[in-house]
């Protein structure tokens, strides 16, 4: 196992292109951390350069410790698993996992040793003498999975791995994924788009956006305390209802909606955050804001309702009870102590 260190990492392509901008990051030893933010963010680009496969225009890449900026890709101790699985085609399931322990020219019988354990974690023993044509979606990415594990790596590093799956194998794998960590106690580095990814595998997350670092720390910690308005939006499902208002004094107030703070945000305007899940259906008399029911959608065990108020548009989670129709008008209840204020200028949050 072993640490990460990016220190100033930047990574600028020709004609000025800035994908990764000083990035500072610590990943620690054994820790599954996840790089998310969406597409074009640069998460991709710090993980091939992590890997190797790019060279960073400036700043250092540390690996267990030692500088690894001009390292070559195969001494660097990691193992990188793609998003198109990249499997030889002519080989069968165990010379795909055998392939790279060859070129490195390991005893046939480590080889052996290091292909069966690997099979037997992810339960690839049926599969030996399957062609990738022959195997699923989710056949395949055991398969690009188990090649890294027979290498041993210090670091695995995943571009997107589960991207090509469908709804029920991407929640099959992450499980898998999440097992296998346990399993093995080795650092992982997991790049997504998908912020439910991230939220179900890490055990902590990088938000980037625009080559940029926004906030890391543990997907709670992301959830309940975001650093500014992108990562507010960015993280949760659906993502976080957004007021532009006034706050003067006590008293927020966008459009028909009012309501008296209890605490100090600075007067002026501001951007009001309250998740779906934290908006309260209750009767007109003890509303902040009556709405109209504009759309309906429910999804098994919770519904979700798209609101209006004169312009002002509210998503609303629910659980059981009855559910309102399409142009019922409905009482909703922000309460103070789970909304969030942005600063409309820089997007940080002001509480």
């Amino acid at each position: 196992m072993a640490d990460v260190l990016l220190k100033h990492l930047r990574k600028e392509f020709e004609g000025g292109v800035v994908a990764v901008d000083s990035v500072n990051l610590e990943v620690r030893d054994g820790e599954f951390l996840v790089l998310v933010g969406p597409s074009g963010c640069g998460k991709s680009t710090m993980l091939r350069m992590m890997a190797g496969l790019e060279s960073p225009t400036s700043g250092d890449i540390f690996i267990g410790g030692v500088r690894a900026n001009d390292v070559p890709p195969k001494d660097r101790d990691v193992s990188m698993v793609f998003q198109n699985y990249a499997l030889y085609p002519h080989m069968t399931v165990r010379e795909n996992l055998a392939f790279g322990l060859k070129l490195r020219k390991v005893p046939q019988a480590e080889i052996d040793t290091a292909v069966d354990k690997a099979a037997a974690i992810l339960g690839l023993d049926e599969l030996f003498e399957r062609k990738p044509r022959a195997l699923s979606g989710g056949q395949r990415q055991r398969v690009a999975l188990g090649r890294a594990i027979v290498r041993n790596p210090k670091v695995f590093l995943f571009d997107e791995p589960l991207s090509n799956l469908d709804a029920k194998l991407r929640s099959q794998m992450r499980t898998e994924l999440n097992r296998l960590h346990r399993e093995l106690g080795v650092t992982m580095i997991y790049v997504t788009h998908d912020q439910v990814e991230a939220m179900t595998m890490g055990d902590r997350i990088a938000v980037l956006k625009s080559g940029e670092l926004q906030q890391l720390g543990s997907p709670m910690e992301l959830y309940e305390e975001p650093a500014n308005q992108f990562v507010a939006g960015f993280i949760g499902t659906p993502s976080m209802n957004f007021i532009e208002g006034q706050v003067e004094g006590s008293t927020f107030a966008a459009g028909p909606l009012e309501m008296e703070l209890q605490r100090t945000i600075p007067s002026g305007p501001a951007v009001l955050g309250v998740r779906p899940e934290h908006v309260r259906l209750v009767v007109a008399s003890e509303a902040s804001v009556v709405a109209v029911v504009d759309v309906v959608e429910p999804t098994g065990s919770e519904t979700l309702l798209y609101t209006v108020a004169d312009g002002l548009g509210l998503v609303v989670r629910i659980t059981g009870g009855a559910c309102p129709a399409v142009g019922d008008r409905v009482g909703l209840s922000l309460d103070d102590d789970t909304i969030l204020f942005f600063s409309p200028e820089t997007g940080a949050t002001l509480n």
